[in-house]
């Protein structure tokens, strides 16, 4: 859940973006599903493309992020 903790978060506006991008290649690394959700269903892919992150979403993307998840 570590993508969830660190990309995802759950502050209070729900985006915690900021230098997301860096971090995506060593979570993966580490072995983080890029698939992870918060309590109401969002991946770091909605959250990413909500906030207009355009790299983060390219590297979540490239590593099989699920372009159909929804929340709930």
């Amino acid at each position: 859940m570590l993508f969830a903790a660190l990309i995802l978060g759950e502050s209070p506006s729900g985006l915690q973006l900021a230098g997301a991008a860096a971090i995506v290649e060593p979570l993966v690394k580490a072995g983080s599903p890029v698939g992870a959700t918060t309590s109401t269903g969002a991946t770091p892919l909605m959250l990413a493309a909500a906030a207009g992150s355009v790299e983060t979403v390219s590297k979540l993307l490239a590593h099989g992020a699920d372009v159909n998840a929804k929340d709930t």
